[in-house]
């Protein structure tokens, strides 16, 4: 009876041996104390910020999970064999949802159109008929002339063939009245009668 108590304390012994010798620490170490813990989908415990345990070291993997409120899941496959196993879990808060966009005001009214500036008469009349006008360089007809312009400066250009061009620079600031006075070229002309000494000379008949 008495070796049969021995037999059997010996056998517990050993299965107990055995039993500890398959069994491995893991430890998970969380960057988030208070995050769930979930072993092949079974919740476990909390990391704060650590969470142990002893698994199974017959080579098979397990599946390590760690959850927390506005954070981004942390999940991990290790395989236990015999060492101990350390897991670091971090945990990546989750991205914040951009704010609403304001509801929309009240439309813009449109920009008001540009002043106008005001325009005034000018008038150009010249000594001889059909002289050129030209504005800035552009023609714009022949005396007598009436047209109407922007305020602002100009310089005035009054040309007839045969004849010295009127220049004038003004400021058009009102309706205005221009008389241009064009006057004809003159040339130098000899004249030598050698076979009449005395002739007279006559001009226009």
């Amino acid at each position: 009876m008495k070796r049969a108590l021995i037999a059997l304390l010996g056998i517990f012994i050993l299965s107990a041996g055995l039993s500890a010798q398959t069994r491995t620490s893991l430890t998970i170490k969380s960057n988030q104390a208070g995050a769930k813990v979930f072993i092949n989908g079974n919740l476990v415990g909390t990391a704060d910020p650590e969470f142990s345990a002893l698994l199974s070291s017959d080579a098979r993997p397990y599946t390590i999970k760690l959850t927390k409120d506005g954070y981004q899941d942390f999940q991990t496959t290790v395989i236990i064999r015999g060492d101990p196993v350390t897991v670091i879990a971090t945990l990546v808060p989750m991205a914040q949802k951009p704010p609403a966009p304001n509801p929309p005001g009240p439309p813009t009214p449109p920009a008001p159109p540009p002043p106008q500036s005001a325009t005034h008469f000018l008038s150009i009349e010249s000594n001889v008929a059909g002289a050129q006008v030209f504005i800035d360089g552009v023609y714009y007809g022949t005396t007598p002339l009436s047209i109407r312009l922007q305020a602002r400066r100009y310089t005035l250009r009054v040309t007839k063939p045969g004849h010295k061009d009127f220049l004038k620079t003004l400021e058009l600031k009102r309706s205005e009245r221009i008389y241009a006075q064009v006057e004809p070229l003159l040339y130098s002309v000899l004249i030598e009668a050698a076979n009449a000494p005395g002739a007279r000379l006559y001009k226009d008949s």
